[in-house]
């Protein structure tokens, strides 16, 4: 009897040249394997999708938003989440009026973006992250 196997999950393949009764055995090895393995994937995909949905509840559904307002232009943001608060800060050239730079603190990071201009065209954007301690 041949004992020919699947290239990646090493299941049991029929083989033409073997006696039915030999292969009848190891077709059932086969189903109740990929059986177990289809339901183990059910179960890290319904993890995964479970995981997905708090992370997409957490950081796209604030529970409430406060906007600031200085000189007519945005200055700052705070998005209030279930495990805490989003605060975003936007600072301007006084001559200007273009946006020069944007912090956000969230979860213990603070995430600084600063914008470069020739004139008025933006030239690049530069962004550091750095560990911040809850106040």
């Amino acid at each position: 009897m041949q004992d020919t196997r699947t290239i990646h999950q090493n299941y049991p393949v029929p083989v033409a040249d073997n006696f039915l009764q030999d292969d009848v055995g190891r077709l059932a090895q086969a189903f109740t394997a990929v059986d177990a393995d289809v339901h183990l994937l059910r179960q890290h995909q319904a993890t995964a999708d479970s995981r997905i949905l708090t992370l997409q509840q957490d950081v796209a559904h604030p529970t409430a938003v406060d906007i600031r307002y200085t000189d007519g232009r945005v200055s700052g943001m705070t998005e209030t989440f279930a495990d805490g608060q989003r605060t975003t800060q936007y600072q301007y050239d006084t001559e200007t009026n273009q946006l020069t730079q944007v912090d956000v603190v969230f979860r213990g990071s603070r995430e600084t973006t600063t914008l470069n201009y020739d004139n008025d065209t933006l030239t690049g954007l530069t962004t550091k992250t750095e560990s911040v301690s809850d106040r």
